[in-house]
């Protein structure tokens, strides 16, 4: 059987959320570093596997999925133990709900790429700023009782959600006094074994010194 080929890149958030599932799964994969920089997911070998010119893509096979979350989904029906998704229909509800609230209201207000690689600073984001945060609020009121957002269980909502707040907290300085519960949770997953060991953390270390990236610290 071939082993699956993850197609990815450190400084892609994306990538890590389909890494964190191999991990958290305990598969053995191959590491394929697509260079960004480089324009390697432009050229017509890398476009031959994921014609939109994006990382990560899951190789399995003869199968093939890029979009991170559908990787995600493709890794937990196709490699089902250890499961990601609480047994529990309550909880089970709630997981899937998160995810789809990530998809639909979420991610749609991520700023960092502008502010990372297309050098927008506060004055420049006028009310994409006020959505992020008007959602984070809504996210901050998620965190319950328990160590993860379905309770005692990290489960694939936790790997959905985890990059895009690693990038709005570490890279965007998402304030720790308004929103405490979000940092803790953040705190909690970045000692699991397989969040702490993903490039993409020490890929942007500096970013959490970056005074003129921590947009959202200045925001209030």
């Amino acid at each position: 059987m071939d082993r699956l080929k993850l197609y990815g890149h450190p400084y892609s958030n994306n990538a890590m959320r389909a890494q964190l599932c191999l991990d958290e799964k305990g598969l053995d994969y191959d590491y394929v570093t697509v260079d960004l920089f480089k324009g390697e997911h432009k050229q017509p070998a890398f476009k031959a596997i994921n014609p939109r010119g994006q990382v990560p893509v899951l190789v399995d096979g003869a199968a093939r999925v890029y979009e991170s979350v559908a990787i995600v989904h493709y890794l937990e029906h196709r490699y089902s133990t250890p499961s990601l998704i609480p047994s529990d229909p309550v909880a089970m509800a709630t997981c899937f709900r998160l995810i789809g609230e990530f998809n639909q209201k979420l991610d749609p207000t991520n700023v960092f790429g502008s502010v990372k690689f297309g050098g927008k600073r506060l004055a420049d984001l006028g009310e994409r700023i006020d959505k992020l945060l008007a959602e984070c609020r809504i996210w901050e009121g998620y965190v319950g009782d328990g160590p993860y957002f379905v309770g005692d269980m990290f489960s694939i909502a936790d790997i959905v959600v985890l990059p895009f707040f690693g990038a709005i907290i570490d890279g965007l300085g998402l304030p720790e006094a308004d929103f405490p519960k979000l940092h803790a949770w953040y705190d909690r997953c970045k000692s699991r074994p397989s969040v702490a060991k993903q490039p993409w953390f020490a890929a942007f270390a500096d970013d959490r010194l970056n005074d003129e990236q921590r947009v959202l610290a200045k925001a209030g």
